[in-house]
């Protein structure tokens, strides 16, 4: 099959017609179809192809799954054993600390509410000292409207200096939050993350002790301990995460140690739900965070303070081996396809050999010679092929005709018209509005700069101003060097063709103010224009001979035009209209200067002109690009009457000068 697919390729890269080798297009927008059966060659590379992936898809889903049940199953149980190790080691970190916590109690106990004696608050700091892990103790007393009275506080000196704690720190602010847990935890063991309110990695370990401390008074019992260590059990190891929690979610030690100097919360996750009701003291499930990141959990429950450790491992991460397995698979599949396919193309070659002969014929085609015979041999798919590219061949005939037709236009727009048979040959009576436009001393600005430089500059000044003629629906007509000719009311006539004749021009004087500005800011000489616009009636046709034809406009209105664009170096001005134009669009805000006449060679009688100041904006504010000073020249300082010089330069009739194209210097336009 893919001599086939070649073969069509080469057809429609050569011919830019043939859109695929069932479909014919030519430029008549006829498009024909050809129906064809499912081929040999097709039926059996689908067949095998079809066989060969379905038999490893089967083979790589089961294999998929038990990989997928077996990856869970290990993640879910490696969860288990990190929750319980972690839990026992935690359990006995604050279990030792409970027990000094009694130890002290008791000696502070013993004092019934009065001053320690030296020997017992010796023995308070000697215990204090001999745990790495304290630092601080606060005794109070519980009294009978549900408040507590501090009785005894101590702390370790050079444990304060460390952490750059004052004394008042550990005795005031923990305080209320220790209150508010033993109330609401009905006096249990308590184990609160201070970090968030100390800014210090500390925990606080609260509890109320038995009356067998002392007979007549229980005692509230508070202290502080390091978090490091349980840091350095939680530390983060591969794609394990671990952190402790207390009965309301709050995390008190997290593998990663920003959340733990957060007050963070963890109470919406499901695997923390279930350790909150309490029910069972250890569990794994799958679960999925408040941000739907799917993780496989596993619990384990301290027996401290209601609190749990909880162990997670995204289910990405734990089925990467299985990502990684099926992309093998698939590469694996792709290569046995495509080797399936060489050989299945081996074996069909001997079917498809007539395209040899559509091959050469597509070399004709390439090369102009449209006169090939072909007849289809077969019913099969080269068959309709053949008889596709017949047909496709008459196709070629009709557009290479229609070609040398276009190539005898320049505009879009008449070509159009043309083929639709809205313009006959020869030549009609129209009311238009002919522009003209030069760059002064372009011929001094041409020699001070190399032939590189002068492209450019045209390219790029004419890309502007003949975007600004298409925009406001004008036609170019010819360039003559650095001159342009555009027409209004040709061939497609409108209601306002002088107005936006007179807006084109007005912007693009905006448009070569702003192109100036770029140009000086490469150090490049500014452009300056002239403009000239005139409205009447022109004959417009197609000019020329039987192997060149040109539409376009003749006539005294054409004249007149180029001869009130000349005008504009006499007047310093860059935009003249005629009279006749400055009539039809005087109502619609157009600012002119007072009138002047001009005397044309050939002529008895002057041309009328007015100097274009701007335009009224809705608002009845004038906008204009020119200065003040400017505004005034034209409107006080009329300049003097231009005379007929028999020797000035005057731009002859336009109908078979050459035409400048942007990019390919002086040549016929096509």
């Amino acid at each position: 099959m893919l001599p086939l697919f070649n073969a069509c390729f080469f057809i429609d890269r050569k011919s830019e017609n043939l859109k695929s080798f069932l479909k014919v297009k030519s430029d008549f927008d006829e498009v024909v179809f050809v129906k064809i059966g499912l081929g040999i060659s097709t039926k059996l590379i689908f067949m095998v192809t079809l066989i060969i992936v379905g038999s490893i898809g089967v083979v790589v889903y089961n294999a998929s799954v038990l990989f997928r049940d077996d990856s869970l199953t290990r993640v879910q149980e490696m969860n288990k054993d990190i929750a319980e190790s972690l839990a026992d080691q935690v359990h006995n970190i604050l279990k030792d600390s409970i027990d000094k916590m009694t130890l002290m109690a008791e000696t502070v106990a013993q004092a019934g509410g009065q001053p320690l004696s030296p020997e017992a608050q010796v023995l308070v700091q000697n215990v204090l000292r001999s745990n790495d892990e304290l630092i601080s103790l606060t005794v109070y007393r519980p009294e009978s409207n549900g408040g507590f009275t501090e009785i005894y506080f101590a702390t370790k000196d050079e444990a304060l200096a460390e952490f750059e704690l004052k004394r008042e720190d550990l005795k005031d602010r923990p305080a209320s939050t220790v209150f508010a847990n033993i109330a609401k935890h009905n006096y249990a063991v308590t184990v609160i993350n201070t970090a968030p309110i100390l800014k210090k990695s500390i925990l606080t370990l609260a509890f109320l002790t038995k009356e067998s401390v002392n007979q007549k008074q229980r005692w509230l019992v508070r202290t502080e301990i390091r978090q490091e260590p349980l840091l350095k059990l939680f530390m983060k190891k591969s794609f394990v995460t671990a952190y402790l929690v207390d009965p309301d979610g709050n995390l008190l030690v997290h593998s990663n140690p920003k959340f733990t100097l957060q007050n963070y919360n963890v109470s919406g996750y499901p695997i923390v739900q279930k350790m909150r009701e309490g029910k069972v003291n250890t569990l794994q499930m799958p679960f999925e965070d408040e941000e739907g990141v799917a993780y496989i959990g596993a619990f384990k429950t301290i027996g401290v303070g209601d609190t749990g450790v909880v162990v997670q491992v995204e289910t990405e991460m734990a089925l990467a081996a299985l990502t990684r397995v099926q992309y093998r698979a698939f590469l694996i599949t792709a290569i046995v396809v495509g080797i399936a396919f060489i050989f299945n193309f081996l074996f069909s070659e001997s079917m498809i050999s007539p395209l040899g002969s559509l091959y050469r014929a597509t070399e004709k085609i390439a090369q102009g010679q449209f006169d090939v015979k072909l007849q289809p041999k077969s019913n099969d798919e080269i068959g309709a092929l053949t008889v596709a590219f017949k047909k496709m061949t008459v196709g070629l005939q009709e557009r290479d005709k229609l070609k040398t037709t276009f190539n005898k236009f320049h505009s879009k727009e008449v070509a159009k018209k043309l083929m639709s048979g809205e313009i006959k040959l020869g030549g009609e009576r129209k009311m238009a509005t002919v522009f003209f436009s030069d760059i002064r001393g372009f011929t001094s600005m041409a020699e001070s700069m190399g032939p590189d430089e002068v492209l450019g500059m045209l390219n790029e000044y004419m890309t502007a101003m003949v975007q600004i003629v298409d925009d406001y629906k004008g036609v170019v007509d010819k360039y003559v060097g650095d001159a342009i000719m555009a027409l209004w009311g040709v061939p497609n006539s409108g209601t306002n063709d002088a107005l936006n004749a007179v807006n084109a021009c007005l912007d693009m004087r905006k448009t070569l103010k702003k192109l100036n500005e770029k140009r000086r800011g490469r150090g490049q000489p500014e452009i300056k224009i002239g403009m000239g616009l005139h409205s009447g009636e022109v004959v417009a046709g197609n000019m020329g001979s039987d192997q060149r034809l040109e539409y376009t406009v003749i006539g005294d209105t054409v004249n007149r035009a180029s001869r009130i664009e000349s005008a504009t170096k006499e007047f310093h001005t860059d935009f003249l209209m005629s009279d006749t134009t400055y009539a039809i669009v005087k109502d619609h805000g157009i600012i002119v200067g007072p009138p002047h006449s001009i005397k044309v060679k050939g002529k008895a009688l002057k041309i009328v002109v007015h100097q274009v100041i701007g335009k009224k904006n809705s608002s009845g504010f004038l906008e204009t690009e020119l200065s003040e000073s400017e505004q005034r020249a034209i409107l006080n300082g009329p300049p003097t009457e231009q005379k007929n010089d028999e020797n000035s330069s005057e731009r002859p009739p336009f109908a078979h000068t050459p035409s400048y194209v942007p990019g390919a210097g002086l040549r016929p336009q096509i």
